[in-house]
């Protein structure tokens, strides 16, 4: 849809400290993702329409007091049946996370 359930998980990279997990989407800029250190994963129900037809998120933490960095692009594919029909989304890679300076 176009109120996309947004999860990422971190546990790969390391120790994150948990009050330093920052997601933001594309046309919403900051977001208040709920990060879960126990299983790793930071998430964030989307609550208003995304508009465009493709989605940018980052995700940024500190771990083992170094920046990291994950960030993707989803689609969102307008219904194929008709304007009532709610837009999905489109599956999204897993994100690839880079070591920050």
């Amino acid at each position: 849809t176009a109120l996309p359930l947004i999860k990422a998980n971190l546990s790969g990279v390391g120790q994150i400290e948990p009050g330093s997990v920052q997601m933001r989407v594309s046309g919403l800029g900051v977001v208040p993702a709920n990060y879960d250190p126990k299983t790793g994963t930071v998430s964030y129900q989307v609550t208003q329409k995304l508009r465009d037809k493709s989605c940018t998120v980052i995700v940024s933490a500190k771990s083992e007091g170094k920046k990291v960095e994950a960030h993707w692009t989803f689609g969102i594919e307008e219904g194929a049946t008709g304007g009532a029909t709610a837009p999905k989304a489109v599956a999204a890679p897993k994100p690839v996370v880079t070591p920050k300076r």
